[in-house]
């Protein structure tokens, strides 16, 4: 019996490995895809570094994705632009004056045997340039540009609010997975190493079944996965806040 109940286990044990094995497949040929190789799946296991516990200040991480956010950079300036074009479109509702002076130098003349001084000549001319038909032209333009700038303004507000909010989330969601992370590390990994050795000393001596000692270890290998699970959620939270902020978190 407890042969069969062995091989039984190593049959679901081996369709994990297979299922693990493919999506492992399937994520090397994403990745090779991403790094722009046509030769195929990236190959091999790399080293894994995970990013150590970093130090998040919300308010700081939503003041550099202001200054960094590729995205709020561009609808600000997009903004920005609407603005000035909305005041010289104000302005073009008012008279427009302006002022140019010009200096002549004229040399002494002679007249009748006599010399004549002629002094230096300075002329101003001041010209106003009325919009005669504002109220068809100007006023309507005038209009439009500041809905258009209104408009753009909101649409940078609306992406800021929503860029904050998802650093605000990604941070919640670092912070849990550090405490489960070190939890499963700490606490109950070792407590389910434990419980397996206890288990493997009471089936030499008859005191528990072969199924116990079986789910035992299975149950060592759920939370060593549930773990590394953890880890990797973390590490692309991480990837996405560095995103949303725009610049790399240390």
């Amino acid at each position: 019996m407890d042969v069969f109940s062995a091989q039984v286990q190593m049959a679901k044990l081996m369709e994990r490995v297979r299922n693990i094995e493919s999506d492992v497949a399937g994520m090397r040929a994403m990745l090779g895809g991403l790094a722009g190789r046509d030769s195929g799946p990236i190959a091999g296991h790399p080293e894994i570094e995970w990013t150590p516990v970093l130090k998040l200040d919300e308010a700081d991480l939503i003041e550099r994705s202001e200054v960094h956010n590729s995205t709020l950079v561009y609808l600000e300036a997009i903004a920005k632009k609407s603005d000035d074009e909305a005041r010289l479109a104000h302005r073009e509702r008012y008279p427009n004056f302006s002022l140019s002076l010009s200096y002549g130098i004229r040399g002494n003349g002679e007249m009748n045997g006599e010399t004549v001084y002629r002094p230096d000549l300075l002329t101003a001319m001041v010209g106003v340039e009325v919009p005669l038909y504002a109220s068809r032209k100007q006023i309507p333009m005038a209009r439009s540009a500041e809905a258009m700038a209104l408009s753009s303004r909101a649409m940078y507000e609306e992406k800021r609010i929503m860029i904050a909010a998802r650093i605000r989330e990604k941070v919640a969601a670092i912070r849990k997975a550090d405490e489960v992370a070190e939890l499963y590390r700490t606490g109950i990994i070792p407590q389910a190493n434990s419980m397996v050795q206890s288990a493997l000393s009471n089936y030499r001596v008859g005191k528990v079944d072969f199924m116990t000692l079986i789910m035992s270890e299975l149950d060592v290998m759920d939370m060593e996965l549930m773990y590394y699970e953890t880890r990797i959620e973390r590490e692309t939270d991480i990837a996405e806040l560095e995103l949303l902020v725009g610049e790399q978190i240390k």
